[in-house]
Formats: structure tokens, C-alpha cells, sequence
């Protein structure tokens, strides 16, 4: 599941991430598409692997993230 997400654009890792359930709220998929990954780790942004970036800082895996987005999503809503 985990690990096995990786593609080469943000559209293609929100949809793998989708295939394998590790993301279901439509909410959370409209706020990974509109925010590219890119834009915060320029190397390997689309593997789903924690990243480095910057300053001894690393940004989590995406599944990981997505997860975390989830669960939240969940406590803003009831």
C-alpha cells in the first residue's frame, strides 16, 4: 500500500493514492491537487518517501500526510 504510491506528477500520486483507499474524503482530494508537492521538495516530489527540505527539515511521505488530512478532515466535521 505505503511506498508503493509513486508517480511522476501530483495528479497521478492523489489517483494511486485514491486506488489504494489510503485516501477517500473528496475534501481532502481537492486540497492535495490544488497544493503540488512540487512545490515544497524539488527532488523525487512525487515518491511516496519522506523527503528532505531544507535546513535538517523533511516533509512525511504522502500517504502519510494524506492519512493525517483524513483524520482531520473527520474532527473538523462533527
Amino acid at each position: 500500500m505505503a511506498w508503493a504510491c509513486s508517480a511522476t506528477s501530483n495528479e497521478g500520486l492523489v489517483q494511486k493514492l485514491l486506488q489504494t483507499s489510503i485516501i477517500t474524503k473528496e475534501r481532502v482530494v481537492q486540497a492535495m491537487t490544488a497544493v503540488d508537492r512540487k512545490d515544497f521538495c524539488p527532488r523525487g516530489p512525487y515518491e511516496d518517501s519522506p523527503k528532505g527540505i531544507g535546513y535538517g527539515v523533511t516533509i512525511s511521505a504522502p500517504s502519510v500526510l494524506y492519512m493525517k488530512s483524513q483524520f482531520r478532515v473527520r474532527q473538523l466535521m462533527v
